[in-house]
């Protein structure tokens, strides 16, 4: 794992890269699950934005089971939720781009296993 790039402080960091590292551990050797997790993720973040507090764990991947990642990012996102307040949104996948807005000391930026991009962040909205 390469040194991840952050303006976290030190504590919110080591929670950060434990929850991220624990989740896609947990989730790379799993059976993929029998239910559609794409249609429960459109419903949950429909569900959230008519009630104003959308949040986001997404995954963008070609080689790696979509739905494992998927889980892999709400783990992220609901343990940054539960120890850190609401509005952390999760990014896992090998090829994105992304430009987005978050509180000051609230990123991190990461690979997992060399070629595996995680971006973590707290929405301010």
């Amino acid at each position: 794992m390469e040194q991840p790039q952050t303006d976290m402080k030190e504590e919110m960091r080591v929670e950060a890269v434990d929850a991220v590292v624990s989740a896609i551990e947990k989730f790379a050797n799993m059976k993929p699950p029998k239910y559609d997790v794409r249609s429960q993720l459109r419903f949950l973040r429909n569900a959230e934005v008519q009630t104003n507090a959308w949040a986001c764990s997404c995954v963008v991947s070609d080689n790696l089971s979509y739905d494992r990642l998927l889980l892999a990012a709400k783990q992220v996102k609901e343990a940054m939720d539960k120890k850190f307040a609401p509005n952390w949104c999760c990014v896992i996948g090998e090829t994105f781009g992304a430009d987005v807005v978050c509180e000051k000391q609230t990123l991190l930026y990461m690979f997992y296993a060399g070629n595996l991009a995680v971006l973590l962040f707290k929405n301010p909205f």
